[in-house]
């Protein structure tokens, strides 16, 4: 082909003389000679050989290049020039395949920790076209699934049964996949727990400070200890391992204690319970108690006041008792203690003294003890009190005759006195009882005195009522008239002096001319203070320095008779 520019163009035959049919630019011609064109652009052309070789318009043109488009249908337009000024032009579409696959990005190796849950790998991949993941098969895809390019393990994995995984994951774009192959391996971690070599039981003292159990544990790392909850783990702290009570254990109020302790290496821990007994130890009685205070008055010696107990915290404890020396103890000695019973050592008498101190002691078997002191308190029992007043001598009294004494028995106390007996000394008589007398009252009785021979008659009256008994003494002279020429005695004439006296009497004789007599002293009860016989001086001293002030009689007997004077001490 020659164009209007001189521009040569072979448009068939491939220079070889020969017959082969093909493309226009591949089949053979030999010997061109003629050619024409028909009306549908058929090229028809003679040879030597005289052959007629028949050249068609292909209905297709290879276009080769690299598309600048995405993969798609695109429209082309394609205009032919003939090279005489001719042309023509033809639009048609032209499909582009997408023929490049996703580019890989993300690694073909990878670790992860054993145990672990979450992302194993992600698939990343680059490409024009949007882009979908996937695993393959034959492998070990069986242990994982896939989200949106997240590979995950469907168990945590486990370096001792399975330390490497082989994965084969895709990207595909739509018209093209890429594989590639992934190795996941396992990094083993620490997967034994500590070994606890603390005993699982200890015991405790009560009322302890300090430490009640040491966690020990063993471990290729390094520990941390801690407690647990949900025992009695409220009443403890922890430092470093070491167990201490927030306060100090009461084996009475609790006597043992469960713990949950901890040994964490950071991978692993390792739980153990401990349980702490609490062991009792002997404890000071806290506080004495009796359970009486009191005693009625007149009580006799012996008598239970009350029963002595102890608070003590050790259940079952026993106790001893003893009164001791210290505050309070002003009046142990008037008690006693046999067993648990504190007893009265004297009677009481409320009028005397009300109360009455004392101090004791509760000494537990372990040798503790506690002390205390109490008031002892006497109630006033109704109570009759006997005193006695009148004469305490009669007249002398001849033998033979009668003479009388007036005695008033009086009730000084709070209760009715009632007299069960009344005796006399020899040559006094006089009413065996009398009526009860009440409370401030009293009664008289007379008491007759008949001498049966010439002496001194001297004794105790005495009383018995409900409150005990009381004396009242007496004394009287009984004489014998004689017929003795000069036998009168002038009573005026038997001088005391000085009367009243102090320290020392004189007594005149000189009536009985030498005659033998005997001096006797009596004070108001009638006893004998004193007495000297066989006296022939004229006159006769006494030394009563030593008597206390009142009135005492005095009596001078011979064989004529007897004389009584009174006698006055005053200091």
């Amino acid at each position: 082909k020659i164009t209007s520019s001189g521009d040569v163009s072979t448009i068939a035959g491939n220079g070889q003389g020969s017959y082969s049919d093909g493309n226009a630019l591949e089949a053979g011609i030999s010997g061109p000679i003629g050619l024409t064109v028909d009306s549908n652009d058929n090229i028809y052309v003679s040879t030597v050989n005289y052959r007629v070789r028949k050249i068609t318009i292909e209905e297709n043109y290879l276009l080769s290049g690299t598309a600048i488009y995405q993969s798609g249908i695109k429209d082309v337009e394609l205009r032919v020039d003939d090279g005489f000024g001719g042309s023509a032009t033809q639009i048609f579409n032209i499909t582009v395949n997408d023929i490049t696959p996703p580019v890989f990005t993300s690694p073909t190796t990878v670790t992860y920790t054993e145990n672990e849950t979450g992302t194993a790998y992600t698939i990343v991949a680059t490409d024009a076209n949007d882009i979908t993941y996937s695993l393959g098969t034959g492998n070990d895809e069986s242990f994982f699934n896939l989200t949106e390019g997240v590979v995950t393990f469907k168990a945590s994995p486990d370096f001792e049964t399975k330390s490497s995984y082989t994965i084969q994951v895709k990207a595909n774009d739509g018209s093209n996949e890429s594989a590639q192959t992934v190795t996941i391996t396992i990094i083993d971690v620490d997967e034994i727990p500590p070994v606890f070599t603390s005993a699982t039981a200890v015991n405790y003292a009560e009322n302890g400070t300090g430490t009640a159990y040491t966690i020990v544990a063993t471990d290729a790392n390094d520990i941390t200890y801690s407690i647990g909850t949900g025992n009695d783990e409220d009443f403890f702290d922890i430092a470093s391992g070491v167990v201490t009570f927030k306060t100090s254990p009461d084996f009475e109020t609790k006597s043992s204690y469960t713990i949950q302790v901890k040994a964490n290496d950071g991978l692993n821990e390792a739980t153990q319970n401990v349980t702490i007994s609490v062991t009792n130890v002997n404890e000071a009685p806290t506080e004495l108690f009796i359970n009486n205070t009191s005693i009625e008055e007149n009580n006799e010696v012996g008598d239970e006041i009350g029963q002595l107990t102890t608070a003590d915290q050790d259940a079952g404890d026993t106790h001893s008792y003893t009164l001791v020396s210290g505050s309070g103890d002003t009046d142990n000695a008037s008690f006693e203690i046999v067993g648990n019973k504190l007893a009265a050592k004297s009677s009481f008498d409320f009028e005397a003294k009300a109360s009455y101190s004392v101090r004791i002691k509760a000494t537990d078997v372990g040798g503790l003890s506690f002390e205390d002191n109490f008031i002892i308190t006497i109630t006033n029992q109704a109570e009759a009190i006997l005193r006695i007043e009148g004469g305490q001598s009669a007249e002398t009294t001849n033998v033979g005759e009668t003479s009388t004494l007036e005695i008033s028995i009086f009730n000084d106390g709070d209760g009715v006195m009632e007299v069960s007996s009344i005796t006399y000394p020899d040559g006094f008589t006089g009413p065996a009882t009398i009526d009860a007398i009440a409370p401030s009252a009293s009664k008289s009785i007379t008491v007759s005195f008949a001498p049966t021979e010439a002496k001194t008659y001297s004794g105790d009256i005495v009383i018995s009522y409900n409150g005990g008994s009381g004396i009242k003494s007496v004394v009287a002279v009984a004489e014998v008239v004689t017929s003795i020429d000069n036998g009168f005695i002038d009573e005026v004439a038997v001088s005391i002096y000085p009367n009243p006296a102090n320290d020392r009497i004189t007594i005149d004789l000189s009536q009985y001319n030498g005659r033998p007599v005997e001096v006797s002293i009596f004070n108001e009860s009638g006893h004998g203070l004193y007495k000297r016989s066989n006296i022939r001086h004229l006159t006769h001293d006494v030394e009563v320095s030593n008597y206390v002030q009142g009135i005492y009689i005095v009596l001078v007997k011979s064989e004529i008779g007897v004389v009584r004077k009174k006698l006055m001490i005053f200091r």
